[in-house]
């Protein structure tokens, strides 16, 4: 049986958010930063299973702050700039809305069609193709 203090206590670690302390951890420490989002992660995994509380959908966009790809693979991209997801304008950087784009290792920084892009917020691989079309070339 789980006291009210127990309880209290789960549900603050389902509620923390520790983004902060991995970006300070990744950036000023030799730590394995992802080693200790996989830490809070499984710590609340935990607290919702003691607490019966049904698990959070996993986030299918990486925050640019948390992780970046390791590779130059393309990934879709989340622009968070001055530009509207169909305005025009956003085709010469900036923009708002989900763009093919890659992560330049070398310069550090993302590409949007062949352009620095500076607004990109998150990012997430590119999805599958769809099953009725892996045969076509």
């Amino acid at each position: 049986m789980m006291t009210p203090e127990q309880r209290e206590q789960l549900e603050f670690i389902q509620r923390c958010d520790p983004t902060f302390l991995i970006m300070h951890v990744r950036e000023r420490t030799m730590f394995d930063a992802k080693l200790l989002e996989r830490v809070f992660e499984l710590a609340k995994d935990q607290a919702r299973s003691l607490v019966g509380t049904p698990a959070a959908p996993k986030e299918d966009w990486t925050d640019v702050d948390i992780e970046l790809p390791n590779d130059e693979r393309q990934v879709l991209v989340f622009l968070n700039g001055h530009c509207g997801l169909l305005d025009t304008e956003a085709r010469k950087g900036g923009g708002w809305g989900i763009r093919p784009g890659f992560y330049d290792h070398d310069k550090r920084y993302f590409r949007v069609y062949g352009s620095r892009e500076q607004f990109v917020t998150h990012w997430q691989d590119m999805p599958a193709p769809p099953a009725s079309a892996k045969g076509a070339v």
